[in-house]
C-alpha cells in the first residue's frame, strides 16, 4: 500500500483495492501455504472490490507481492475481469528476494492487448520509497519525453563541467529533475518550461554556494 501511495503522491491517479473474497491469515507460514495451494492449482481467487469504470483509464498500475516467486493468483483473477486493450500496464511487486520479471511475462499473458512495461522489484518492510520510486519512473519510462531531451541539453550545455563538479547528487537538482520528468507525464497542463526554470537557478545557486 505504500508503494502505491507514493506512486501515486508523484504521477497522479485513482487508488484501487485489489481485494479478495476470501480473507487470507495473517501468520505467513499458513498464507504462504494458501499462495502455494493457488499457484499450483492455477486458481483464481473471487474479488470482492470491482474497478466500475475500467474503461476511462489509459494507464493501470498494478501492485502486488512476490508470492511463490510470482503474483499472487489474485492480480490473474483481476486481469482477466477486464478489457485492457490498448492500455499501458505498469507492474511494481514487493518481495524479500525475488524479482519482478517473471510476473511482468504473466502479466502481459493475462493482460491482452495492453502494452505492459518493465516493472520494478521494491524491498518488503522499506520506510521511505520516494527517491527509489522516482529513480524508477525516471530511468525507465521518461527518458524519451520531450522535457527529458531539454533537460539533457541543459546537462550538455549550461555550466557542465562546474555542474559536475558540484555533484549531481545535489538533493536540491534531483528534486527539480524529478519534477520535470515525471511531473510532465502527468499530463495535467504541466509546464515543464517553468521546471526547467527552476533547474536553471538551482544549477546557478549550487554553483555560487560551491565558490
Amino acid at each position: 500500500e505504500s508503494a502505491a501511495l507514493e506512486i501515486q503522491k508523484q504521477v497522479g491517479g485513482d487508488l484501487f483495492a485489489i481485494k479478495t473474497v476470501q480473507t487470507y491469515p495473517v501468520s505467513h507460514r499458513e498464507a504462504s501455504a494458501i499462495a502455494e495451494e493457488e499457484m499450483r492449482s492455477d486458481a483464481r481467487p473471487e474479488l470482492s472490490t470491482h474497478v466500475e469504470n475500467m474503461d476511462e483509464y489509459d494507464t493501470v498500475y498494478i501492485g502486488y507481492p512476490i508470492w511463490w516467486y510470482i503474483e499472487p493468483m489474485a492480480i490473474r483473477t483481476f486481469l482477466e475481469e477486464y478489457d485492457f486493450s490498448g492500455k499501458t500496464v505498469i507492474p511494481f511487486c514487493t518481495s524479500m528476494g525475488a524479482g519482478v520479471e517473471e510476473s511482468v511475462e504473466n502479466i502481459a499473458s493475462f493482460a491482452g492487448g495492453a502494452t505492459v512495461l518493465d516493472g520494478v522489484t521494491l524491498s518488503t518492510g522499506r520506510q521511505d520509497l520516494s527517491e527509489e520510486i522516482a529513480q524508477w519512473l525516471a530511468d525507465t519510462y521518461f527518458r524519451d519525453d520531450e522535457s527529458y531531451e531539454m533537460l539533457e541539453l541543459i546537462y550538455q550545455n549550461m555550466y557542465y563541467d562546474i555542474f559536475m563538479a558540484v555533484g549531481t547528487s545535489d538533493k536540491r537538482l534531483w528534486d527539480i529533475e524529478s519534477e520535470i520528468i515525471v511531473g510532465s507525464a502527468t499530463n495535467k497542463g504541466y509546464d515543464p518550461a517553468q521546471a526547467i526554470a527552476k533547474l536553471e537557478d538551482s544549477i546557478r545557486t549550487a554553483v555560487d554556494e560551491f565558490y
